[in-house]
């Protein structure tokens, strides 16, 4: 394998990180509804965990995915088509700013990988997107990176920063006209403007100024 795919592979096959993907998979099939084919397009696809996934649960759905994978790292694609379990796989070498695709798809995922390209390619990567996924299909992303986190030296804290957003959320929230900052487990479903029921903890409440949002208590 390569050497992206070398260092990739601890991180990807950590339990967290599946459970993350594993949530992201259902709620594309979930939005897509009751259809007897998904054609996806798998972005980034790397060792293909995302379209095992998709591929146990469509088949528990009784619903046939055919997926395309696509991905710049020819050894990783190589460990994939060993690893993937869906039986109606392609494996294209490709990048995601110049997709040489010409059919479209129901559903595009683009995951854990948006945050590598530099700002023209990511525009490029979505217009590419957008273009292959038929009317009314869907685009799924994620991305914990964000700017200035991904440089060599900052690697220690955001490796910290993504194990602790993928096992927690935060959730801004008013009461009594205060705004409360509350961390939830990922289970917690909610929609916005929703009521909800807020328990407190005293030791393990925070106090911020207003005006300096330095730390009261």
């Amino acid at each position: 394998m390569s050497e992206q795919a070398q260092t990739f592979e601890p991180f990807a096959n950590e339990s967290a990180y599946i459970h993350l993907n594993e949530r992201m998979v259902d709620r594309v099939l979930r939005r897509l509804g009751a259809m007897p084919t998904i054609r996806l397009l798998d972005l980034a696809a790397g060792t293909g965990l995302l379209t095992s996934i998709a591929y146990e649960r469509a088949k528990d759905a009784g619903v046939r995915l055919l997926s395309t994978l696509l991905d710049l790292d020819l050894p990783a694609l190589m460990q994939a088509r060993k690893e993937v379990t869906c039986d109606s796989a392609a494996y294209i070498f490709g990048t995601a700013d110049h997709l040489p695709l010409k059919q479209t798809y129901d559903a595009v995922i683009f995951a854990n990988s948006l945050h590598l390209l530099d700002e023209d390619a990511k525009a490029k990567a979505l217009k590419e997107s957008w273009r292959v996924l038929r009317p009314g299909g869907l685009l799924a992303m994620n991305t914990t990176f964000y700017e200035g986190a991904y440089p060599e030296e900052s690697k220690p804290f955001y490796s910290r920063w993504i194990r602790r957003a993928i096992v927690e959320i935060l959730l801004d929230t008013k009461a009594a006209g205060q705004q409360i900052v509350a961390r939830v487990e990922p289970s917690v479903k909610t929609r916005s403007h929703e009521k909800i029921r807020l328990t407190f903890v005293p030791d393990r409440i925070h106090f911020f100024d207003s005006k300096t949002e330095q730390v009261i208590k």
